[in-house]
């Protein structure tokens, strides 16, 4: 994983969880590395990278004696400060693996990976389709093209992956979007 940190001084920090790091840095016991970049404790003040390592030691396996797969248990590893108040005060953005997550807006940070997660699933325009906007033409084609399950809500639904709780929160408001489109165009006629 690769981080690189812009700053209003035309400085640039990378951090890079791969490189110049032995493999088993936490021993052999480690089978599996989490990185959390804590965007929840960004409080103006510090920017932190947390890792967590996954435990997979002979003697976790020795105490689930009767289980066919050993739960490897999650362990705290280290906490790194990759930006301190002063840094803070000039950090512009912040790219996680060449993905823009953080950047400045007027003074402030905008968690931008949220930003573009809630952009795909919802924002649709003449030239792109939301995912949800998808989700509702995809749905609306299943039950054309396998009318056996045409009145079955839930098996509908499990064709393409949603829940049909989330499908019916996210197709009412795409299908009143839709509407809003479809009278607009035949208002213009």
């Amino acid at each position: 994983m690769k981080l690189k940190l812009l700053y209003d001084s035309s400085r640039i920090e990378m951090f890079d969880t791969n490189e110049l790091t032995e493999k088993k840095a936490l021993g052999d016991r480690n089978l599996l590395t989490n990185y959390e970049l804590r965007m929840d404790q960004i409080d103006g003040e510090r920017l932190w990278l947390e890792m967590l390592w996954y435990d997979a030691s002979s003697s976790v396996r020795a105490d689930n004696p009767g289980e066919a797969i050993a739960t490897a248990r999650r362990t705290n590893g280290w906490r790194f400060l990759l930006a301190d108040p002063e840094d803070m005060r000039h950090l512009m953005a912040v790219y996680l693996d060449d993905a823009l997550v953080i950047w400045r807006e007027s003074g402030e940070l905008v968690f931008g990976a949220l930003f573009m997660l809630r952009e795909s699933l919802y924002y649709s325009d003449e030239k792109t389709s939301s995912i949800s906007r998808r989700a509702v033409f995809l749905h609306d084609y299943m039950k054309r093209k396998h009318p056996e399950i045409a009145d079955d809500p839930d098996a509908l639904c499990a064709e393409i992956g949603y829940p049909l709780g989330a499908y019916n929160a996210m197709a009412w408001t795409e299908a009143a979007d839709i509407r809003k489109i479809r009278d607009s165009r035949e208002g213009d006629l």
